[in-house]
């Protein structure tokens, strides 16, 4: 006798559901489009498809569930699933071009230096230094970033702290450089909670209060995936005059499952389990793994719709975020009586109990002490 695609369901799954609720869902479809953008940009490491990896994260959830909300929190988990908003590298690598593209045809941009390279022009930190400056270059073909001469060895606002704090502004030639410039650009691959983004964002508002106001550059903030949440916690800086901020891909609140007015799951009552799960996933699944007790303590929760409480189903092709809702992602440590991996598992950049970082004692220091006259002197350079 044949047996459903869930053999550990067997028939009596798959003839609970309601195919009213899951063509209203679109399941089938948006599973189908997960596998399709896989095949041209598949997620990470994981070597097999979508739909096996659910199958496999739906048989571990399975036996944890409680008996008297088993069948209707197995629907919700396979919903949740197959809204997954996956985006491809191809998808990231356009944003790039279109982010570029806003930001030179801005109107404060290149008013009277049409003839003078873009590099010359601005300096471009990233959120969470790495790759994102070469990504932007490259793809936008703006040649000489490593010029000495051109760009500042400079890339986050932690060494840009640290560079104020111990460089002499008379000698620094890279501090210099990076205060003549009249456009400074931050660069964000994923502003999902906000709460990364603002902290870098405010540091370069405030250095830039420091400066003479005719030699203040204008700050543009350039965002490859941003949220409402995310531009809601720094809408107080972008109303700034001379800040501004674009984004590529946006998420409004409405995809976010903890808002109460979400419509990322279209049928009240699945919208209502999926909720249910993701609390009860994270107290009965996640609540005793120490390696996120870090993560909860810097979100304020259980994390039971993520990081923040971002709620999200986002997914790119190289990791799943935090900020995305913990069923996606989290795998339980070896020897735990419950056993479950998501269909999206994360590369954790921190696990366990980790030092706070040392950027805030560092920015209250130059706060404190000579950070004006540091950064006075700096701007002379441009009058």
């Amino acid at each position: 006798m044949a047996t459903g695609p869930l053999t550990t369901f067997g028939d009596a799954f798959w003839t609970a559901l309601d195919p009213v609720s899951l063509t209203q869902e679109n399941v089938v479809a948006k599973i189908n489009l997960l596998e399709r953008l896989e095949v041209r940009s598949p997620y990470g490491d994981s070597g097999i498809s979508p739909w096996e990896r659910i199958k496999r994260s739906l048989r571990m959830l399975e036996p944890l569930l409680p008996e008297q909300h088993r069948q209707e929190w197995l629907r919700a988990a396979l919903v949740i699933f197959a809204n997954v908003k996956y985006v491809p590298s191809n998808m990231l690598e356009a944003t790039w071009k279109s982010l570029y593209f806003d930001l030179v045809n801005s109107r404060r941009f290149g008013l009277g230096r049409e003839n003078v390279p873009v590099l010359h022009q601005i300096h471009l930190f990233q959120n969470d230094p790495g790759r994102l400056a070469n990504e932007f270059c490259h793809v936008n073909g703006l040649q000489g970033r490593l010029d000495t001469g051109t760009s500042a060895r400079i890339e986050g606002t932690e060494r840009l702290v640290d560079q104020l704090l111990t460089s002499r502004p008379d000698t620094d030639d890279g501090l210099r450089l990076l205060f003549s410039k009249p456009f400074w650009v931050l660069l964000a691959d994923k502003a999902l909670s906000g709460h990364s983004l603002r902290g870098d964002l405010e540091k370069l508002v405030t250095i830039r209060s420091w400066m003479p106001e005719e030699s203040r550059p204008s700050i543009f903030v350039l965002c490859q995936v941003l949220t409402e949440q995310a531009q809601q916690s720094i809408a107080d800086l972008t109303a700034l005059d001379g800040v501004a901020l674009h984004s590529g891909l946006y998420f409004p609140l409405s995809e976010n499952l903890s808002f109460p007015n979400s419509s990322l799951i279209r049928t009240e009552s699945i919208r209502r389990d999926a909720r249910r799960l993701c609390q009860w996933f994270a107290e009965h699944v996640m609540g005793d793994d120490p390696q996120l007790d870090r993560m909860r303590q810097r979100s304020g929760d259980r994390l039971e719709f993520g990081y923040r409480n971002c709620g999200l189903t986002f997914v790119d092709h190289e990791n799943c975020a935090t900020d995305a809702l913990p069923l996606l992602w989290y795998q339980s440590r070896g020897g735990s009586p419950r056993h479950y991996a998501g269909p999206y598992l994360r590369v954790h950049s921190r696990i366990g109990d980790q030092a706070v970082e040392a950027t805030g004692s560092k920015w209250e220091t130059l706060s404190r002490g000579d950070g004006l006259a540091r950064v006075s002197a700096l701007a002379g350079a441009r009058r």
